[in-house]
């Protein structure tokens, strides 16, 4: 079985010697980072005070190293000469390292390599910053820098403290193993709504003698990704339909995806079936490519276009792009903190983000429930806008663009308030708002409880917009009326301050920095 996600052995190579060195400065604290691990590593014991971990020995010529795991490589170079200690002598060549970050700021490190190898996305050296998945090629063994022979030196750590390698639960218990992508068919041109469609039916736990099949299989889901090559990038599309029965496979292993294309720029794209176990161990299934299907899609026959405005004033678009579909619910935000917000949509409970303007989408997730008011927000203060959702009175914020659960909850408001999210003192997080009739209750914490300002502003039947008008840093209600908007830069009521039209009546009003500068800007979706 072929998998990609997660690596069936750290080192492809089935006669291994495996040495753990420098016991006594690494944690055994129970690690939440799973790997997989090759069954046939023998392990002894060794201490040597100048480096921890995983001393795996090749007896002969090379063998390729594969990622441990999921994450973003850190660092591939090479060490100078030093004082290698006693016994043990430089070769003449500096010491090859490979580093990959992980998540829950874990690392690994794998050193003495005899060269580095290729993203197979780029088809160049690995380098910073790369994406990297469990079992991809990073390099081949060797003996560079100090060394007693041709071997691998392999590390883990969180944070700055040493995990022991040997440590049980670091490991994946089990994984899934058997299925594949049976349609589309590879290099197929797609439209509108396409159905992807296979099978995954096995789970293996390790044990003894290795990974064995697990009677019944222990599938938790399939998950659906797809890789877009102009950002190097791949993104959840969303969880397959899996325990359709299947009786050629012998019960109820089918799974099948309805993917809408009609959303995504005409290109071509490879589709990803990830099958992830009740333990957490992922593979991805078998396509007509290695794990993956390349289909072309025809493009959006229907999109939502949006008009911007860089300025507070009545006129023309300064530019104009097509982005959703026109039942999605719109939503603006800074995704990637460089200073200016871009475009996204909530489709039921997916969000669909773009780092860009016009382009597919860069970044999905799934996020609350059917019903939920969806909101955005910096709720931190790390310059970065996340999801929130407005659900009855209580609002679940979350720190990420990974979807999952909220990371705080409040209460605030009432059932029926219309929510809203600004920076209303300028202390540079977003805190909760509601309109109830024309009143505006805002509150300048995360705590819930009662409003640190109330006032009036607005028409029953205005909707209601939020934006910093002035570019003094707090955010400040407007209202938009027909094609006319109204902005207020205080919080005491009354007159608007500004007054234009852009627009036609029955725009969808969007307000966001386009461009960087302090003030806010504007926009409508016909």
């Amino acid at each position: 079985m072929h998998y990609k996600r997660v690596a069936s052995l750290l080192v492809l190579w089935l006669g291994l010697s495996l040495i753990i060195i420098g016991q006594p400065s690494v944690s055994q604290a129970a690690p939440n980072q799973k790997f997989l691990r090759n069954p046939s590593w023998t392990v002894y014991n060794r201490s040597q005070g100048y480096h921890n971990g995983y001393a795996v020995d090749f007896p002969t010529g090379t063998s390729p190293i594969v990622a441990a795991g999921d994450g973003v490589v850190n660092r591939v170079g090479t060490n100078p000469p030093r004082n290698c200690g006693s016994g043990v002598s430089f070769n003449g060549s500096f010491e090859r390292e490979f580093r990959i970050d992980h998540q829950n700021s874990y690392a690994t490190g794998y050193l003495h390599l005899g060269s580095f190898g290729t993203n197979p996305r780029t088809g160049q050296q690995w380098k910073a910053g790369d994406q990297i998945f469990a079992g991809e090629v990073i390099g081949n063994s060797g003996n560079s820098g100090c060394a007693t022979g041709n071997h691998l030196h392999f590390w883990v750590y969180q944070g700055n403290t040493g995990i022991n390698p040997d440590t049980t639960n670091l490991w994946m218990p089990t994984y899934p193993d058997m299925g594949r992508i049976e349609s589309p068919a590879s290099n197929s041109m797609v439209t509108g709504v396409t159905t992807i469609r296979g099978w995954a039916k096995v789970t293996r736990s390790f044990q003894s003698n290795g990974y064995q099949p697990t009677p019944g299989g222990a599938i938790d889901r399939v998950e659906i990704w797809m890789y877009i090559p102009s950002y190097q990038n791949y993104i959840k599309l969303g969880n397959a339909n899996y325990g359709e029965y299947r009786s050629d496979q012998g019960g109820n292993f089918g799974w099948s995806f309805a993917w809408d294309t009609s959303r995504i720029t005409a290109s071509r794209y490879q589709i990803q079936a990830r099958a992830v176990s009740t333990t957490g161990g992922t593979t991805v299934l078998e396509g007509y490519e290695s794990g993956s299907v390349w289909v072309n899609t025809s493009g959006p026959q229907h999109q939502t276009k949006w008009h911007l405005r860089n300025s507070l004033s009545s006129g023309n678009a300064d530019f104009s792009f097509h982005y959703g579909q026109p039942n999605d619910i719109p939503i603006v935000g800074d995704w990637d903190g460089d200073g200016d917000d871009t475009p996204g949509v909530v489709r039921g409970t997916m969000w669909y983000l773009s780092n860009s303007y016009g382009e597919p989408s860069t970044i999905s997730f799934e996020y609350g429930s059917l019903g939920d008011i969806p909101v955005v927000g910096d709720w931190n203060g790390d310059g970065k806008d996340t999801p929130g959702l407005f659900r009855g009175t209580t609002w679940y914020l979350s720190n990420s663009l990974n979807g999952g659960w909220a990371d705080l909850s409040l209460g605030f408001g009432e059932p029926g308030d219309i929510p809203v999210v600004g920076d209303w003192d300028g202390d540079g997080d977003d805190t909760p708002g509601v309109v109830r009739g024309i009143t505006w209750y805002l509150s300048n914490n995360l705590n819930g409880g009662w409003a640190d300002i109330s006032l009036g502003f607005g028409e029953l039947g205005d909707t209601f917009i939020v934006g910093d008008w002035d570019g003094d840093g707090d955010d400040t209600p407007g209202v938009v009326r027909g094609n006319k908007w109204h902005l207020s830069n205080k919080f005491n009521g009354g007159w608007a301050d500004l007054s234009f039209m852009y627009g036609d009546p029955g725009n969808y009003p969007i307000v966001g920095n386009w461009d960087t500068d302090p003030q806010s800007e504007i926009g409508v979706i016909p």
